[in-house]
């Protein structure tokens, strides 16, 4: 089963007031990371195509030979007003469009786990023979829903959330969801100590801007704290961004749980790539150091 990185924790020491640039570059590093994934899974997807064809019956079904006989569909937990997805989509179809195959992907206007389980399990019945499907798997509702529609005959294989998934999957392109937290509490603070901590009572924020939804988002969580409580004295605190998901509101409701009064309460601040921006302006705005 192909494994690979899902980079989406990021990390910063608590600074002066962040810069117009900084944003930017942050921006930037979003959608780079977003398209170098979305273009990895295409590539990956297309593999899987064609382990499909290879289970053909006649030389006339190959999808080596006719790639525009070929449909990728693709069920996520991403929203339309996600600044990660917006991208990711966006990069995907290109992708698509480079290997000659068809791509359905649409993002939900808002995420609702029952939808998107019964979105996954109609796969069985709509991705069929000539047809592969991407899931992410933020839930148990949804886990569920990939259970029965690899059961009823479906090619799935899945990215970004729910690692490793149902043993069935065609493959998963993603992280260890528990590591990847704790590899992020791992660099907040190797970047507190480069800034001149010495080492003891550090204390370390996570944004969560799914507002506790997303499992995978728990697990990384339960990594980050475990790795952070590990540390002299340091704590973990998590900060869930209730809706909208989008850069200003995030941003907004950020900056009023960064601080009480004119206190900073965290020496670090640590989120997922969509969650950067917000967390750049907050700190901005707060002017926490």
């Amino acid at each position: 089963r192909a494994r690979g990185l899902d980079s989406s924790i990021w990390s910063r020491p608590c600074s002066p007031a962040s810069s117009r640039r900084a944003q930017s570059r942050t921006t930037v590093q979003l959608k780079r990371a977003a398209s170098l994934l979305a273009r990895s899974l295409m590539k990956i997807a297309f593999a899987a195509l064609l382990a499909v064809s290879a289970r053909a019956d006649t030389d006339q079904d190959c999808h080596c030979v006719d790639r525009s006989l070929s449909t990728v569909s693709a069920v996520t937990h991403g929203i339309k007003t996600d600044p990660y997805w917006q991208p990711f989509r966006e990069t995907s179809f290109q992708a698509a469009a480079d290997t000659g195959i068809t791509l359905e992907f649409d993002l939900y206007d808002e995420f609702d786990a029952a939808v998107m389980a019964a979105d996954v399990e109609a796969l069985a019945d709509t991705c069929v023979d000539k047809c592969a499907a991407v899931v992410t798997i933020p839930d148990a509702t949804v886990e569920e829903a990939v259970e029965n529609a690899i059961f009823n005959g479906a090619a799935l294989f899945g990215t970004n959330a729910g690692y490793p998934g149902p043993f069935d999957l065609e493959s998963f392109f993603g992280s260890n969801e528990t590591e990847a937290g704790a590899e992020a509490g791992r660099q907040a603070l190797a970047a507190l100590v480069r800034t001149g901590w010495n080492g003891v009572g550090a204390r370390v924020a996570m944004v969560d801007p799914e507002n506790g939804m997303i499992s995978s988002l728990n697990q990384r969580w339960d990594g980050l704290k475990a790795a952070i409580e590990n540390a002299t004295g340091a704590s973990a605190t998590r900060l869930l961004l209730p809706p909208p998901r989008t850069v200003p509101a995030m941003t907004d409701e950020l900056a009023g749980l960064l601080v009480d009064g004119d206190a900073c309460l965290y020496d670090a601040v640590v989120g997922t790539f969509d969650a950067a921006i917000a967390i750049l302006g907050a700190l901005n705005k707060t002017g926490c150091e």
